[in-house]
C-alpha cells in the first residue's frame, strides 16, 4: 500500500496502523504525538521516528550505552534450533532489551516486560514487512516478514517471544534463540520473576547497523541483515558453536556440489547425525538453509514444486572458510 500510494510514506502506513488498533481498543487518538528521542540515544531511523510516545519507538534504536551482565558467555545449545529459522526477529528482541536496560539503569530486566515491549515492536515491523513483500513479490523462504508475529496474534506472538526473546524451563534453564546463541542470560530473583540481561557478545551484536530498522530513508530493504551483521553471527557461530559451524559448512560443501534439494540435504545432514530421525533432520535443514539465506550465503529457487538451492558469491567464499566439507564427510 506504501508502494501504490495509499500511504505517503512507511511512517504513514505505521502510524495508522497503530491508530486502527487503538481505535479496535477503544483507546485515545490523543496519545499519537511524534517521540522525542530519548536522552542517550542515537538518532532514530526514518521508520520510528514516526512512532507514537505509547509506542516505546525509542526500544528500536541503536543504543550508545549498553549495560551487560558480567556472567560469562555460555550458549545453552551446541546446536540451533531448526525453528529458530531467522536471525533479525531476535535483532528486535536484543534491541528492546538493551534499551529497556539503559532506560532502568539495570544490568538485568523484567523477562515478561521484555517480551511485551519486543512483542509489540515486532508485530509493527512485521506488518510493514508484509507489506513489502507483496509489493515485490517475495516467495515462501524469502520474505522479510518470516518469523515475525504476523499471524492470528495471540498465537504468533507467544511464538515470537518464546523463539526469539526467550523463556525459562520449569528446570531454570533457557530457551530461545538469544540464549543458543549466548546472547543473553535469564535467571530467577529472589521473588521468583525471570530477567533477562544481555552479555558481551550480545551487546556488539545489539549495536550494529540493521538495514531494516536503522534505514533513514522510506527505500525498501533487500535483506533483513546487513553484511556486518552477517559476518559477525558467521564468526561467532564458528567460535561459539562449532557444531553449527560445522553443519553449515556441510550443508553449503553439499550445495557447491550439487546436492542442492531438500532430501539431498537431508541425506547430508543424517550422515552425521544418525542419532536423529529424518522428520527432525528435515527441521533442522530448513532452518539452517533459512539462516544461511538470510545471512546471504545461499539463494532458493522454486521451479513448479521442485526446491532447489545455489551459493551466493558470498556462500562460495563461506563455504571454502577452514576446510572444504565433502558431501561425503
Amino acid at each position: 500500500m506504501v508502494m501504490e500510494g495509499h500511504y505517503a510514506s512507511v511512517q504513514q502506513f505505521i502510524e495508522t496502523a497503530i491508530q486502527n488498533q487503538l481505535l479496535i481498543q477503544g483507546l485515545p487518538l490523543g496519545r499519537f504525538e511524534a517521540p522525542e528521542a530519548k536522552q542517550g540515544l542515537t538518532g532514530q531511523s526514518s521508520v520510528l521516528r514516526s512512532l507514537p510516545a505509547g509506542q516505546q519507538a525509542s526500544l528500536l534504536v541503536r543504543p550508545r550505552n549498553v549495560l551487560v551482565t558480567s556472567a560469562a558467555i555460555s550458549p545453552t545449545r551446541k546446536t540451533i534450533w531448526g525453528l529458530h529459522n531467522r536471525f533479525f526477529p531476535s535483532k528486535i528482541g536484543l534491541r528492546v532489551l538493551a534499551n529497556l536496560a539503559e532506560e532502568l539503569g539495570k544490568e538485568f530486566v523484567d523477562l515478561e516486560t521484555t517480551q511485551e515491549e519486543a512483542g509489540k515492536q515486532a508485530r509493527l515491523i512485521g506488518r510493514m514487512l508484509v507489506d513489502y513483500d507483496d509489493k515485490i513479490g517475495s516467495q515462501h523462504g524469502d520474505k522479510l516478514s518470516t518469523g515475525l508475529p504476523v499471524g492470528k496474534q495471540d498465537k504468533s506472538l507467544a511464538r515470537f517471544s518464546d523463539m526469539f526473546v526467550g523463556f525459562l524451563k520449569s528446570d531454570e534453564s533457557a530457551e530461545g534463540l538469544p540464549a543458543d546463541l549466548g546472547f543473553v542470560i535469564i535467571k530467577l530473583e529472589t521473588k521468583g520473576n525471570a530477567l533477562i540481561g544481555l552479555t558481551e557478545k550480545g551487546k556488539q551484536f545489539v549495536q550494529l547497523a540493521n538495514p531494516v530498522l536503522d534505514r533513514q530513508d522510506n527505500s525498501i530493504p533487500d535483506r533483513t541483515l546487513s553484511e556486518d551483521e552477517a559476518d559477525f553471527l558467521l564468526s561467532h557461530m564458528r567460535t561459539w558453536l562449532p557444531l553449527e559451524w560445522e553443519r553449515c559448512q556441510r550443508v553449503l560443501g553439499a550445495i557447491s556440489q550439487g546436492e542442492n534439494g531438500p532430501d539431498k540435504l537431508d541425506n547430508v545432514l543424517h550422515l552425521k547425525e544418525k542419532h536423529q530421525s529424518l522428520d527432525n533432520i528435515s527441521t533442522e535443514r530448513a532452518g539452517i538453509v533459512s539462516r544461511l539465506t538470510e545471512l546471504g550465503l545461499v539463494r532458493r529457487k522454486r521451479t513448479g514444486l521442485k526446491v532447489t538451492y545455489s551459493l551466493t558469491e558470498r556462500g562460495g567464499q563461506y563455504s571454502n572458510k577452514k576446510r572444504e566439507v565433502g558431501v561425503t564427510s
